[in-house]
């Protein structure tokens, strides 16, 4: 059984001795919700909507029914970028640095990528384990801390108005893209350590979500979608069972 003691120990002392403030909404980023659409075109990406109202859960969410056929959201470097732009962490011209970036170092572009999909298995594999009262992997865990201590890295510390806050400062080639991933590694590092993990559910879908409702008692990744076609399997079960 999953007992809340995920701490690790450095991105508990980062976080006890400091404290950090996010700008941008409840956990580092500002959603672009789309209820009534399936998915938004980024130029010729479609990209599944934000429904994990946390970074982290629509970054896992990048790949469509999981449990079913999965579909790849993320299929190279350049989608990872424009996913980037997708959630509204980077912007046209980033995600166009970041394009002529992988065609002029390659091999750096792959292993930022191979990071990447790590790092999405460490979060789905985590939180899925949480939402579903099982064991959560030693090894998803070291996943996410790597990925954020790595970022930590290139962050410098800011004071704004007497907090600490901490800054991206990198200038790399794919600056761009590696903020991306500290970004959502920082956004499950948060969830983990500061979230209410009882919150973090499974839709029946296979995609993950932070139920941010008053009561708790949200069960889909979205009510248009996946809890329509629950109940429409309930009414069409029902009205069977009613002519047996």
């Amino acid at each position: 059984m999953f007992n809340g003691n995920i701490m690790a120990s450095d991105v508990l002392l980062v976080k006890t001795i400091l404290v950090v403030t996010s700008t941008i909404c409840s956990d580092g980023y500002q959603a672009r919700t789309m209820n009534q659409i399936n998915r938004r075109r980024i130029d010729e990406i479609e990209f599944p909507r934000l429904l994990g109202d946390r970074l982290c859960l629509d970054f896992a969410n990048s790949v469509e029914s999981p449990l079913e056929e999965p579909q790849e959201f993320l299929t190279d470097f350049e989608a990872l970028a424009r996913w980037g732009r997708h959630v509204g962490l980077l912007d046209d011209g980033q995600v166009v640095a970041g394009v002529r970036a992988e065609r002029a170092q390659p091999d750096l572009a792959a292993r930022l990528y191979a990071d990447a999909l790590d790092l999405r298995t460490s979060i789905q594999h985590a939180f899925v384990a949480i939402a579903e009262d099982g064991e959560v992997g030693d090894d998803d865990l070291a996943g996410i801390q790597q990925a954020y201590l790595q970022g930590l890295q290139q962050c410098q510390l800011l004071l704004d108005s007497g907090r600490a806050q901490w800054a991206w400062a990198c200038s790399g080639d794919m600056s761009a893209v590696e903020y991306v991933l500290w970004r959502v590694a920082q956004s499950a590092a948060d969830l983990l350590t500061d979230g209410d993990l009882a919150r973090v559910k499974t839709c029946g879908c296979g995609w993950l979500f932070y139920d941010t409702s008053r009561n708790g008692s949200r069960r889909w990744c979205s009510m248009e979608g996946c809890g329509t076609q629950a109940k429409m399997r309930r009414y069409t079960a029902k009205r069977r069972a009613a002519r047996a």
